[in-house]
């Protein structure tokens, strides 16, 4: 059995944030071959599971990034944050009028509401309320749950550098860019790629595939044992791939998957 961990945004999401019928067939016949499909996203878990649902895939799920992985409903592994890592980002992005946010299992917390806010309530409205990210925005920062990710907004990187500079000292940690904008912070004990590498063992998969499209992907890329850049991936990104392949909107994932049922890797 070979195990294949996908990203969600941009690799197997268009960007209509729909999962095209060719990649549907192709994951019914990678199934079909006898071996396993796992989404791996920076998102929270009832936005994830909606997709996981509607490709009637088996229950592993990976969340906020690596730092949460599900089965089912259920917690397999977990790497919470430090509490006070988050208080830092908060009262930074505070002093510039920054949006920042953390995730934990099925809750968004944010500092302001702003565009993320209400997309996840668009996002919300045509959802089953099992499948709803429960939004909440603190206008006072305090702690009453485990701490998943961190992120905040901002399309200028030099502002993004300062913020980071400005919460020194960064330790234990990893952050990447899992958007052009958004910045995320999680737990150096979790990644894409080690949650990969942990499913592999408990999945008993022979050989583990990998495919993503953006800086939260490039562990995955590098710990899986082949993995498949998406073509629009930036140029920091490409290089820990194997191969490059067609974007969402081409039909990638698709085409890497009848690549491997093929016997090119």
């Amino acid at each position: 059995m070979k195990l294949l961990v996908a990203d969600l945004d941009g690799t197997l999401l268009n960007k209509e944030k729909k999962i095209t019928p060719g990649v549907k067939r192709a994951i019914e016949r990678w199934r079909e071959a006898g071996h396993a499909f796992v989404i791996s996203t920076g998102r929270l878990y009832p936005s994830a599971a909606y997709y996981r649902d509607e490709l009637a895939m088996q229950p592993e799920l990976v969340c906020c990034s690596g730092a949460v992985i599900y089965r089912g409903d259920d917690v397999l592994a977990e790497h919470a944050m430090e509490p006070l890592l988050a208080e830092r980002l908060w009262h930074v992005c505070e002093r510039r009028g920054v949006y920042a946010q953390y995730y934990s299992y099925n809750h968004l917390i944010a500092n302001q509401d702003g565009d993320f806010m209400k997309g996840y309530r668009h996002s919300n409205s045509v959802r089953p309320l099992s499948r709803q990210v429960q939004l909440e925005v603190r206008e006072h920062f305090r702690v009453e749950e485990p701490i998943h990710k961190l992120s905040f907004v901002t399309w200028d990187p030099e502002e993004a550098k300062q913020i980071l500079a400005d919460m020194n000292p960064l330790q234990d940690v990893h952050v990447f860019r899992s958007l052009e904008h958004l910045y995320d912070i999680i737990s150096d004990e979790s990644s894409k790629g080690i949650s990969a590498k942990f499913l592999k063992k408990k999945l008993g998969a022979a050989k583990l595939y990998g495919i993503g499209d953006n800086e939260n992907d490039v562990d995955l890329l590098q710990l899986a044992d082949h993995s498949a850049c998406m073509a629009s991936a930036p140029e920091g990104v490409q290089p820990a791939a194997d191969v490059i392949v067609p974007d969402a909107q081409e039909d990638g994932v698709a085409v890497y998957i009848d690549a491997i049922l093929q016997g090119y890797y």
